[in-house]
């Protein structure tokens, strides 16, 4: 079950992680349970590096630090004591060396390349030496350096999309519980791009190992949030067929013997990605001959149709506006009002329980005007705002 988190609590784990993207300015970023730094230049990421971290007993320190002092093939003090090592093979700081404003630590290069990527140091940040010269052009003193301890990271990915990256609390913070976790995802407005079991399953499992999760890309349709996950293509999108299907009220499977969607009784080409039947939109639209358009909006599909509702019925076949006057489709919306309907072919005159029905044609559909309906359609055509 998922837990739905108090306003204040979704509030203020929103705008704490919301805080994270980097002042203006050459700036290094560090998570810790990532092993990562993100170099930012003139606030835009221009590079990510695999580090070393300090080990349980001696962590490397969290918060807001600047670069104090930059030294190329520096000395190294031992911190236990002994004579000072020159540069060479033995130095532990290795080529480069940047030192923070806190304490003795500082962000280096190394004599130990096969250390990178673990709990190694005695709380320093160890790049390779050629990781280490590249952070070493690139910051100035005075250079903001920020430290987090974050286990659930959302980074944008490739083509807009959202990535999760999961993480141990590999210095048993206790940061990583089910609560905050489901209250970040809630807060950020992720929730719904996943069944409540797979976050359960994504959780769990990466208690035990890093996880990196597509999250694709949002939905939303006429204004309300349809749940699932959209993908970007070379040359479009591709959405869920059962969520945007209950969204526009139509029935909708897919057909194993021909490989293809079925909506609405009738076939549309669709691809089956991770046990997830997906169609284009455009595709949808013309086969059920809906108005059907879309956008996208940062990591968002914005959807949109007119969709026609007679009584307290929702229809799957569009509507439209024609003019000044709303416009759906007659058959559909008689028979869920209980209403007969004749067609006589050779005539094309349409009748609703016995009455001539003025249509217009769209689609091949016999669509009526609301204002030629009086006392028998109440229906309605909602667009997108």
């Amino acid at each position: 079950m998922l837990f739905k988190p108090s306003r204040a609590l979704a509030s203020m784990l929103a705008s704490l992680f919301l805080a994270m993207p980097p002042v203006p300015g050459e700036e290094v970023v560090l998570n810790i349970p990532a092993f990562r730094a993100d170099l930012y230049q003139a606030g835009a990421l221009t590079k990510s590096f695999t580090v070393s971290i300090g080990r349980l007993q001696h962590q490397t320190p969290v918060g807001e630090f600047t670069i104090v002092a930059k030294a190329a093939n520096p000395w190294w003090q031992p911190v236990g004591g002994g004579p000072a090592v020159p540069p060479g093979p033995d130095n532990a700081l290795g080529d480069y060396w940047m030192a923070l404003s806190f304490g003795r630590y500082g962000l280096h290069g190394t004599n130990r390349p096969d250390t990178i990527g673990g709990m190694a140091s005695g709380g320093c940040i160890r790049f390779t030496n050629a990781d280490a010269s590249e952070v070493f052009r690139s910051v100035t003193l005075g250079s903001s350096v920020r430290i987090v301890y974050e286990p659930f990271e959302f980074r944008p990915g490739p083509d807009g999309r959202t990535m999760m990256h999961l993480y141990p609390d590999i210095y048993q913070k206790g940061l990583d519980s089910w609560e905050r976790f489901m209250a970040l995802v809630t807060a950020l407005g992720y929730v719904q791009r996943l069944q409540p079991s797979e976050w359960e399953r994504l959780y769990r499992e990466s208690r035990r190992r890093p996880l990196q999760v597509d999250l694709g890309l949002g939905m939303v349709f006429n204004g309300d949030t349809v749940p699932g996950r959209a993908v970007r293509t070379d040359d479009g999108v591709l959405i869920p067929l059962l969520p945007v299907a209950a969204a526009l009220g139509l029935a909708a499977g897919w057909s194993a013997r021909s490989r293809a969607a079925v909506v609405d009784g009738r076939v549309v080409a669709g691809v089956l990605s991770d046990g997830t039947a997906m169609l284009r939109p455009e595709t949808l639209a013309q086969v059920l001959g809906l108005d059907l358009g879309y956008e996208l909006v940062g990591d968002t599909v914005r959807l949109s149709a007119t969709v026609v509702s007679a009584g307290n019925v929702r229809l799957g076949d569009a509507g439209f506006v024609d003019g000044e006057a709303l416009c759906a489709p007659v058959r559909h919306v008689a028979e869920a009002l209980g209403y007969r309907v004749h067609w006589e072919p050779a005539t094309g005159r349409f009748s609703v329980d016995d009455r001539d029905l003025p249509v217009v044609y769209r689609q091949g559909k016999a669509c009526a005007r609301a204002q030629d309906c009086p006392g028998w359609a109440v229906f309605c055509v909602q667009q997108d705002a």
